[in-house]
Order: C-alpha cells, then sequence, then structure tokens
C-alpha cells in the first residue's frame, strides 16, 4: 500500500513538473516555471517539510523500533535531516534575523546558512556526487552483478543486498537529475552522467522485461528528452533545482523508510 501511495504521489509531481515546463516553454506563459520555483514557495516548503518529519521519525524509530546496533546511526542521520529541514527555509535569517553579511557575499540568495560556507560548486558537486553514487550508479552497478553480489557470504554485504533500491526507485532519482540547464559547460558532466546512467539502467531493464518497468523507463527518457528539447526555459541558478530537490529528499526518505522496515526483522 505504501509503494502505490508513492509511486501515485512521485506520478503526480512527474505530470505536474511536465505541465510546468510544457507551459513555459511551449505554451506562451513564459516565467511561469519561475514563479512556481520561488525562494520559500511550496516546493521548497515541502522538501523542508519532509525533512522535518522524516527527521523526527528516525528519533522515534531509533528509540522504539530498532535494535540498539543502528540506533547511533540512525539519531545522526535524523539531526542531519531537521538541520536540512531548517537549512531549506533559511533559518539563519527567518528564525534567528542573522544578516547576510560580507561573509556570504557569494551567495546570490543573500542567505545565511550553514551550507553557505562552502562555495556554491562544490557543495552541488558532493550533494550531486552522494546522491548519485548512493543511489543511481551503486544500485546500478549491484543490480547489473546481482548474481555474484548474491554470493558473497559477507554480512554487511548481504545486508545492504537486502534493501537494494529498485530500479524503479533509481529512475525516479533519474528523474530528478534530469531537471536539469542543458547544453552548457557547466552541466555538461551532470548531462553525461544521467545519459550513461539511464543506458544502463535499459541494458539492465531489458535484459528481462518487465511491462510497468519497460514504461517507467520510457518515460523517464520521454521526460529527459523533453526537458532537453525545452532546455531554454531552465536556469543554472534553481528554479528547476527546487523540484530536483524535492524529488531527491522524498525518494530518499522512502528508501530509508523500507530499509528500516526490512532492518527492523533481521537478528542484529
Amino acid at each position: 500500500m505504501a509503494t502505490r501511495i508513492f509511486y501515485l504521489f512521485h506520478l503526480i509531481i512527474v505530470a505536474a513538473t511536465i505541465w510546468l515546463v510544457a507551459q513555459d516553454a511551449w505554451m506562451g506563459r513564459i516565467g511561469l516555471l519561475r514563479r512556481s520555483t520561488l525562494e520559500n514557495g511550496f516546493f521548497e516548503l515541502a522538501s523542508s517539510m519532509l525533512l522535518f518529519c522524516a527527521g523526527l521519525y528516525l528519533l522515534y524509530a531509533s528509540y522504539r523500533l530498532l535494535p540498539a546496533g543502528l540506533r547511533v546511526a540512525l539519531r545522526l542521520l535524523a539531526v542531519l535531516f531537521i538541520i536540512g529541514a531548517l537549512e531549506e527555509i533559511s533559518w539563519g535569517q527567518h528564525l534567528f534575523g542573522f544578516e547576510a553579511g560580507d561573509l556570504f557575499a557569494g551567495n546570490k540568495q543573500q542567505e545565511t546558512n550553514l551550507h553557505n560556507f562552502l562555495p556554491p560548486w562544490l557543495f552541488g558537486l558532493m550533494v550531486n556526487l552522494g546522491f548519485y553514487v548512493a543511489f543511481v550508479y551503486a544500485p546500478i552497478f549491484a543490480h547489473l552483478f546481482k548474481d555474484r553480489l548474491a554470493s558473497s557470504k559477507h554480512p554487511l554485504l548481504e545486508m545492504l543486498m537486502l534493501v537494494l533500491p529498485s530500479m524503479h526507485l533509481v529512475l525516479v532519482f533519474c528523474f530528478g537529475f534530469a531537471l536539469q540547464k542543458y547544453f552548457i559547460i557547466e552541466t555538461l558532466s551532470d548531462t553525461a552522467a544521467l545519459v550513461i546512467a539511464l543506458l544502463l539502467v535499459a541494458i539492465i531493464v531489458l535484459r528481462k522485461p518487465q511491462p510497468l518497468l519497460v514504461l517507467h523507463l520510457l518515460l523517464i527518457v520521454s521526460a529527459t528528452g523533453f526537458f532537453m528539447a525545452s532546455h531554454n526555459v531552465f536556469s543554472y541558478e534553481n528554479v528547476q533545482y527546487e523540484i530536483r530537490e524535492l524529488i531527491l529528499i522524498y525518494a530518499m526518505i522512502y528508501w530509508i523508510s523500507c530499509s528500516l522496515h526490512t532492518w527492523r526483522k533481521l537478528p542484529l
């Protein structure tokens, strides 16, 4: 039931995103995408609320639902989620009234956030690389060599294989990464990473075709092509990245929830 609700919610976000891009790029409603992704707008506030609620749930789970072996890691993750939720709403300014001084002069939104202590390119690289490795490429290669990995007797590897993200979930992350500015040198590596990932997913899916998974793959590939054709409405700064953040966040939270459900059953 939870899986159906998650993918129904994701389908709504996919449809809404494609509609916004189509209206802006092809239907004459210029600027609609930018107006829909303003700072402290729906997508940013939704990301913040999801992170905050997930952080509270993880704190609860660490006390009530899990064996001791995972409690410390879960509490650290909960704290990171709560801090991430506060970062989304620029807690330094909005909660404590801190003003952006010279230290944040390079920040275009003039936001007083912890992550703004890092250069924007470095923070973006860290986030993109982390999500690509953990939720796209690691699962892809695990699926490619699943039989070999399944024969391994290493306890940690066995536990990780139990919570391996499905190809459906990998495609959810790929849709998030498809929301980018195309055909500029700054995002060339992002585009290459996405295209290679989709090619590898296609290899896995077409090995043993399942109708629903094939349809999901075709949807994401088509959406990626559509976003490329509509690249003029995208910006290198914010805009579509607010939607991307929301997608990556709810996909990550869904995976964590499923993993906890699985790990709770293990004799740790």
